[in-house]
């Protein structure tokens, strides 16, 4: 009797462990794929961007939006475990999302099964976004229960880089146009910063339209306006110039 139960004990040890190593069993009748993402991206203080992923329908049910078969691309914190969470981090950066712990539900009203899902969401770096790398991770996930579909441990990162200087300007040409705007202005200066977007620019209070950056040279088409104006050019996440 002792064998036997020697034996039993290690049976039990064995399957508690291999149902440890296997993944929770997903929703009933649903499954997935992961098949794509699109770009990480750098982004300043200020700007946003959307964020695309892409997973095959593998399961035996359509995914229809609105409706119980619904599924929606759940928001997961760092030990790629928890799901339908908002990670403090990233909660400042929720752009139209579905939800504080849910990104979005696929771009597509019906998903049928073998064919492929988009869901999209945008992020926007907070205006005091300190420089450093934000990483968006998330499991699918039925909409109505929040049961997960597959877990694969999917995200995406935004980069926030330092904050860009303020531009000097030293030159206009030429320093008058018409009232009705629409004359191209070349503006010279230093400090320039082109990327991730081109400075912004102003006549007064209204914004010019920049159509080529350098370092040391912007051309900006102005705007409609009377009366004298002060130009100002502002980098991305930066201060406004002289």
């Amino acid at each position: 009797m002792r064998k036997i139960a020697v034996a039993f004990t290690a049976m039990t040890l064995a399957l508690s462990m291999l149902a440890q190593a296997v993944p929770a069993a997903a929703a009933a009748g649903y499954d997935s794929a992961y098949a794509g993402e699109s770009a990480f991206v750098s982004l300043a203080p200020g700007q946003s961007n959307d964020f695309q992923v892409f997973f095959a329908n593998t399961g035996a049910a359509t995914w229809t939006r609105g409706t119980n078969s619904q599924v929606d691309l759940a928001a997961c914190l760092s030990d790629k475990v928890t799901c339908n969470a908002a990670d403090p981090a990233n909660g400042t950066w929720n752009s139209g999302w579905l939800s504080s712990a849910r990104y979005a539900t696929s771009t597509q009203t019906s998903v049928a099964p073998g064919s492929i899902a988009t869901f999209k969401y945008t992020v926007a770096a907070p205006a005091g976004a300190a420089a450093g790398n934000y990483r968006f991770q998330g499991d699918l996930v039925l909409s109505t229960t929040g049961e997960k579909i597959h877990p694969e441990g999917y995200y995406q990162d935004a980069t926030v880089g330092a904050g860009a200087g303020a531009a000097s300007l030293s030159g206009l040409n030429p320093t008058a146009g018409t009232v009705n705007g629409g004359t191209s202005v070349t503006i010279t200066g230093s400090g320039f910063v082109c990327t991730p977007s081109f400075p912004a620019v102003t006549f007064g209070t209204n914004t010019a339209a920049v159509t080529s950056c350098g370092t040391t040279q912007l051309t900006a088409t102005s705007p409609a306006g009377s009366g004298n104006a002060l130009v100002t050019a502002t980098n991305s996440g930066g201060a406004a110039s002289n």
